[in-house]
């Protein structure tokens, strides 16, 4: 076998007589490397000329049941060296090997740790094996000490749905787990990971789930807390991991899988906790691990790309966004899925008086807000709860008593019932309900009195049919003036909202209907037959014939948005159809006028959303509009005599529903909320664009080969690391090693692991992929890396020499 490399030259010798016959039986070749004598000429140039010494001892076998899955490499009793672990769901128990002393190896040579009959293969004597029933199927295993007494413990997932953690003591192991029920955990993939996701300096222990992250963070006493959920973005993540993947000294979370078309998410934990997701866009793998490859001290993804099956590397960077209207990567908000999704409310406001704006989303089957209150250092805070009404809907957000601070209004048509909350210094307190005696359908702020404070338009339904009914400040709230009536209204509108649509400084009302062009009263003033309450007279301008209602059939009502287009100190409004938006205002003659129109750069856009925002910080507004259909921003800038498109961003993330603007860091400057289903994505203006940057690569020159899985460790004792890498169809183990100054690999061994005769070998990493796992460690005691791999019924150790 032709061996070359960084190493130059290298020669195979036959193991053992009795080791060779036992291994012909599985078709593993076992071989004994080493350094090639003469040096070969450039070999040593990569090594920064030091000679390269690598090589295996040998190999040495122990038997496991076929099935056996989830390798794991640990000291596990304390005594100094690595142990081994394993899972095995053919007998329900997870099995330890646990590694001698010198002396016990040698006092055992001669006594094989297991056999069953005289054709049985056997065992080497160098572990002791132990067992721990679990008498349930295990998805996945991890081994981290999760009390802070400095002992490995064993925390696994598995069928039974249960989560379990098996505490080591100094005695041994605890004989009372610590257990939780997690009936919606995945029955595959890496769905276990530990890491101190807070900062507190403990290791928590989080499980990945169908449509959540289950954090259990651990408490000052040692012990798991309740769960804490965050909710993901996409159900085809599988793949959960823990690491500090951007340098900042803390642990964040990893998220993988193998559907989405960015299928890479990071959370980073910063000085406030975790944070939103960061999808990145990679090319489909195979593989993944997460550590440091490369040998810089900060951790890597590196992945084996599924149509190359190249080994790439890829560090995570950010970078201020250069661009002509500087938004950074959107950051994806999970929101709670099930029955609520796309049927949240969500308002941006400053609910909790600090200054600073929030996000509050209403849950309606839940009965629930979730508050994401905006931290002190900018960035959005973990979503607390807080009790609603049944049902709820139609949340919206202003000062209503004039005091500074904002109330909170939901509507429960299933209650029939109005409900107002504020912040009481600490949390929403249970709102305050006003009994209606129809069902209300949505509403609307503005100040329509004069008087200090707002008031509340809100649409009901009742027997004396549909109306807008306004109210004002009081216990909760009190009537103000004799409903508006909707005449002739068929359904009952989707929205209503205030804007002052032809310039004269009150408010005006647009209703939005579903079948139908929407409606425009306008505000003629206090009305004298009110009296003292001076509620003004509406009037439905949109019936006259030279209104123009028909410009306004078909457009969406949430992409509705206000700002000054012209430049002329007054604002006007704007709403999306198809590829296209105006911004309209309604003329002294009563009718409709069309300001500008913006169009998408694609004709097959179906536009949700608009925004007049200023986001380049040059004191102009640049025009965003939100395609549903594509996926996509437009941001539009003002140039001489037109308006174009100055910057297209993609969302493959999101299946957008409306568009917001508001300061959600602190900084002053306008950022981008997208409301989506099932999540919201926010791009903050001046923000940073996170990507991943190749950094190292390794191709193999053979021909239809397909690299599989990764391990990292120090093979030849010189302080960088290898890679060592397996194969899936030629069954070959390949040992690399990165190229100072270069961003590649070299290979320094490459040898096949075993024939398999009468056996398919997995291509994909499914059904007979083997080896199944590969793990690079100490677990001879020498203080060299050793190679271990499980493959079929086997463990397979290559001691490093």
């Amino acid at each position: 076998m032709g061996l070359g490399g960084a190493w130059g030259g290298v020669k195979i010798t036959a193991h053992l007589f009795s080791r060779l016959f036992a291994v012909t039986a599985i078709g593993c070749l076992p071989i004994r490397v080493q350094p090639a004598t003469p040096a070969v000429p450039g070999a040593e140039a990569d090594r920064d000329g030091a000679p390269g010494r690598f090589g295996f001892s040998g190999l040495e076998i122990y038997k496991v049941d076929e099935n056996t899955s989830h390798l794991r490499c640990a000291d596990l009793d304390g005594d100094g060296r690595n142990d081994l672990i394993l899972v095995n769901n053919a007998r329900g128990t997870l099995d330890l090997f646990f590694q001698k002393s010198p002396d016990q190896i040698a006092a055992s040579q001669a006594k094989p740790v297991e056999y069953d009959t005289v054709n049985e293969i056997l065992s080497d004597a160098r572990f002791r094996k132990e067992t721990i029933l679990t008498e349930k199927r295990v998805f996945d295993l991890i081994v981290r000490d999760l009390n802070g007494d400095g002992q490995p413990d064993l925390a696994y997932y598995g069928d039974p749905r249960e989560l379990v953690v098996v505490y080591r003591t100094k005695t041994g192991w605890s004989d009372a787990p610590w257990k939780m029920a997690v009936a919606d955990g995945r029955a595959g993939g890496r769905l276990l990971a530990a890491g101190d996701l807070n900062g507190d300096g403990r290791v928590d222990l989080a499980l990945l789930a169908l449509e959540k992250i289950r954090l259990f963070y651990q408490r000052e006493d040692g012990k798991l807390a309740e769960p804490v959920d965050l909710f993901l973005s996409e159900k085809e993540l599988d793949t959960l991991e823990v690491a500090d993947v951007d340098g900042d000294g803390r642990e964040d979370l990893v998220l993988a899988g193998s559907g989405p078309i960015e299928p890479v998410r990071v959370r980073l934990q910063g000085p406030t906790g975790l944070g939103p997701e960061i999808a990145l866009e990679l090319a489909a793998f195979r593989t993944l691990r997460i550590g440091d490859l490369t040998g810089d001290g900060r951790s890597e993804l590196s992945v084996v790309h599924a149509s190359t099956g190249r080994l790439a590397v890829y560090r995570l960077e950010s970078a201020k966004v250069d661009a002509a209207v500087p938004l950074g990567r959107v950051r994806l908000f999970p929101l709670r899925g099930g029955e609520d999704a796309g049927r949240q409310s969500l308002c941006v406001a400053d609910v909790d008086g600090d200054g600073r704006t929030d996000v509050l989303v209403t849950y309606p089957s839940l009965a629930q807000f979730h508050l994401q209150r905006q931290g002190g250092g900018g960035g959005l805070l973990a979503a607390e709860s807080f009790p609603s009404l049944a049902a709820s809907t139609g949340t919206c957000v202003g000062d209503l008593d004039g005091d500074g601070r904002v109330e909170v209004v939901v509507l429960s048509p299933e209650e029939r019932a109005i409900g107002v909350t504020r912040w009481d210094g600490a949390r929403l307190v249970f709102p305050k309900s006003l009994p209606l005696k129809g069902r209300p359908a949505c509403a609307a702020m503005a100040d329509l009195d004069g008087r200090k404070g707002g008031d509340l338009a809100v649409v009901v339904e009742g027997e004396g049919g549909k109306t807008v009914q306004v109210f004002t400040a009081g216990e909760p709230l009190a009537p103000l003036g004799e409903p508006l009536r909707l005449d002739g209204a068929k359904d009952l509108p989707r929205r209503i909202a205030f804007v002052d649509a032809n310039r004269d400084g009150r408010p005006d009302l647009l209703v939005f209907f579903p079948y139908e062009a929407p409606r425009v009263y306008l505000n003629e003033g206090p009305d004298g037959g009110a009296g003292a309450e001076g509620l003004p007279r509406f009037v439905d301008a949109s019936g006259g014939k030279d209104f123009g209602r028909g410009l306004l059939q078909g457009v969406v009502p949430a992409s509705l948005s206000v700002g000054d287009i012209d430049g002329d100190g007054t604002a006007e409004f704007l709403l999306a159809k198809k590829a296209f938006a105006r911004a309209f205002r309604v003329v002294s003659a009563g009718a409709l006028d069309v300001v500008d129109q913006f169009n998408a750069r694609d004709p097959g856009s179906n536009l949700v959303g608009t925004a007049c925002v200023d986001l380049t910080g040059d004191g102009r507004p640049e025009i965003v509009l939100l395609d549903g259909a594509r996926a996509r921003l437009w941001v539009l800038g003002r140039e001489p005599g037109s308006w174009n498109v100055s910057r297209e961003i993609r969302l493959p993330s999101l299946r957008p529903r409306s568009l917001e603007a508001a300061d959600l860091d602190g900084d002053g400057r306008s950022d981008l909320i997208v409301h989506a289903e099932d999540r919201f994505g926010v791009l903050f203006a001046g923000g940073s664009d996170f990507v991943l940057r190749l950094t190292a690569q390794y191709e193999s020159e053979l021909k239809d080969v397909r690299l599989d899985l990764l391990a990292r460790g120090d093979l030849d004792g010189d302080g960088r690391p290898e890679v060592v890498v397996t194969e899936l169809r030629k069954h070959l183990l390949e040992v690399l090693a990165l190229v100072p100054g270069r961003a590649t690999f070299d290979r320094g061994l490459r040898f096949k692991m075993f024939e398999e005769k009468g056996r398919e070998g997995g291509d994909r990493g499914g059904p007979g992929r083997e080896p199944r796992d590969v793990v690079v460690a100490d677990v001879t005691g020498d203080g060299r890396d050793d190679v271990v791999l499980l493959a079929h019924d086997r463990l397979l150790v290559y001691p490093g020499e």
